[in-house]
């Protein structure tokens, strides 16, 4: 059995990269909301926080390219195209009974993104062009006149 692959991502202002490679510092992270005052607005930089676990029984992985896509409303805005992996070379996590897994971790960063009206950003998984996994979205609202916004 084949289990699915799963895309947690945290959305934020910046992503600090430490020394080593195992440490790393999200700053102003949003909670599925991005409030701005008014429309059209060009934010400057919005930084994608991606984890990934893809099952070691995910053939595909091995085989074929897999594409990570920034989306506004469905539509690509951004990509990062990941080669296949030879499979002894993988550190999975796991051991004994339970499934082994790969953790990814990949930043990613947009600058000057412009937003033109209310919408929903999301990371998606894609191989071959078929989606194989998507993220919670950041709905990006506008603000009531008496709200104070973040940008």
């Amino acid at each position: 059995m084949t289990r699915s692959i799963q895309i947690h991502v945290k959305y934020c202002d910046e992503i600090i990269r430490h020394a080593d490679d195992f440490r790393y510092t999200v700053v102003g992270a949003y909670t599925g909301i991005y409030p701005v005052s008014e429309f059209p607005v060009l934010v400057p930089k919005i930084c994608f926080n991606i984890e990934i676990f893809i099952p070691a029984d995910y053939e595909d992985f091995y085989a074929k390219p897999l594409k990570v896509e920034v989306t506004k409303d469905d539509e690509p805005v951004s990509n990062i195209e990941m080669q296949p992996v030879e499979k002894d070379t993988v550190p999975f996590f796991g051991s004994g009974e339970e499934p082994q897994t790969l953790v990814c971790n990949l930043h990613h960063t947009v600058n000057w993104f412009p937003l033109d009206q209310e919408c929903k950003l999301r990371v998606r998984l894609s191989i071959d062009g078929h989606i194989i996994a998507q993220s919670e979205p950041l709905k990006v609202i506008q603000l009531a006149n008496d709200q104070k916004p973040v940008n």
